[in-house]
């Protein structure tokens, strides 16, 4: 994927994949900005959005000085710093942190849940022999962080078939029943990144979540909300593995690309089905 920094300010109308980021994007007024906005035009969004982190501080970012790196390590890590003093990093100009801004105004319950469990499970490493060398945990919580994605669907039958990768049978054969019964809610915000330029490959790591029809059928800021206060237990909860996460090729959900012949979905490539090691996990 190429990399594109140039400001689009109407981006959500692009895609499907932007939808949940519509209302924080109405409230930052974001098609007001004929350029990129100031990192003080972030602080003032967060501020009056009331964004904080798990012990109550205004969320407040900050440019980095060139070269930091976003290293997690000790107590001035782009982590630690977000859990101590509310510092959120963020370097101008780009969509990875603009997205990083919009997704903690859509889902602050499970950006504050993330940050704490990051730090928790840093904090935890640095105290044991094998300090440099990440964990399962914090393995999992970045790959959500990054590239996750919740599938919220009223149909057991449904989830069943991301479990067991059946992705025909899942996105063309019960076509009409996913577009009533199921909603993929994107939350990671590299992945958000990636939609801007969407490309045959594009795999969401998701966290599957039953709901009631009636949630599906709601208004999208009461989804929002469910989501977000049931994402953020299950964050709380613990995510122990990158392999407690379902991977999903999001780009097979109707009218999120060129998907409306049989055979795009023949592709075992970006289809892929389930390895051996995935099967006996599932029994």
């Amino acid at each position: 994927m190429s990399r594109n920094d140039t400001w689009i300010p109407q981006f959500t109308q692009r895609s499907p994949v932007f939808g949940p980021l519509v209302p924080a994007c109405e409230r930052f007024q974001v098609d007001h900005y004929p350029a990129w906005p100031a990192v003080a035009d972030y602080a003032r969004f967060l501020q009056t959005e009331h964004i904080t982190n798990q012990s109550g501080q205004l969320l407040r970012p900050v440019t980095p000085p060139p070269k930091a790196g976003r290293s997690n390590i000790g107590e001035t890590g782009y982590e630690a710093s977000i859990y101590l003093r509310g510092e959120l990093a963020v370097y101008p100009t780009t969509w990875h942190d603009f997205f990083q801004i919009l997704v903690w105004a859509t889902f602050p319950r499970t950006k504050r849940a993330l940050n704490a469990a990051h730090f928790a499970a840093t904090a935890q490493r640095m105290k044991s022999s094998d300090a440099a060398r990440r964990g399962f945990r914090e393995n999992a919580l970045t790959l959500f962080d990054e590239n996750g994605a919740v599938i919220l669907c009223s149909d057991p039958s449904l989830l069943e078939a991301i479990r067991l990768f059946r992705w025909k049978h899942l996105f063309w054969e019960r076509r009409a029943e996913l577009r009533k019964r199921l909603r993929c809610i994107v939350f990671g915000h590299a992945l958000y990144e990636k939609a801007l330029n969407p490309y045959v490959g594009m795999c969401a790591h998701g966290i599957l979540l039953h709901c009631e029809q009636s949630v599906l059928d709601g208004r999208d800021e009461e989804r929002l909300e469910h989501v977000d206060q049931r994402l953020a237990a299950r964050v709380t909860e613990g995510i122990a593995s990158p392999r407690h996460l379902s991977p999903f090729p999001l780009l097979g959900l109707p009218g999120w690309f060129d998907n409306d012949a049989e055979s795009f979905y023949d592709n075992a490539a970006y289809f892929r089905p389930q390895r051996r090691e995935q099967q006996d996990e599932a029994c």
